[in-house]
């Protein structure tokens, strides 16, 4: 940008032509080539040691029995797959999910918690469609059918 010149007076701005940088011999030398890193393992990517995250989920109240009812079904795959920790806090009304030194996946909590969300938004039920993964433009636990129905229509409708 250029610089600009003011008079005491309030008169137009007025343009300074570009000053002239001075040019380094080091800056004309060749930069050495970028360091090339191996790959890290999740685990490492969060600093060496296994730093406990977390994310709260919260309930609403109408669906707290449902919740209760299906709490196994919701249990056993986020701790048995995903390698977290998980709990209902039945006095501020959240489910709890924490990683733990056993967590080998980077992005399982964040799977995790919207697998909780997209039940208690009623996109799964028991006997349906049971999905611990994340789509680009479709619901984490939707029915099947849901799913065909929003890739074949842009309005998401089932059926002919």
């Amino acid at each position: 940008m250029p610089k600009v010149d003011r008079n005491a007076r309030q008169q137009p701005l007025k343009e300074v032509g570009p000053v002239p940088m001075e040019a380094d011999d080091a800056a004309a030398a060749p930069l050495p080539d970028k360091p090339k890193f191996a790959a890290l393992s999740g685990d490492k990517q969060a600093g060496g040691d296994a730093k406990v995250e977390f994310r709260r989920v919260p309930v609403p109240q109408h669906r707290m029995t449902p919740l209760k009812t299906a709490w196994m079904e919701l249990y056993k795959p986020i701790t048995e797959n995903l390698k977290l920790d998980m709990r209902m806090n039945l006095k501020t009304k959240k489910v709890e999910i924490k990683t733990t030194p056993q967590t080998t996946s980077t992005d399982g909590l964040q799977k995790a918690a919207d697998f909780v969300h997209a039940y208690l938004l009623g996109r799964w039920g028991p006997g349906g469609h049971m999905c611990l993964g994340r789509q680009s433009g479709l619901a984490v636990g939707a029915p099947p059918s849901d799913s065909i129905g929003r890739l074949s229509s842009p309005a998401g409708a089932v059926g002919p």
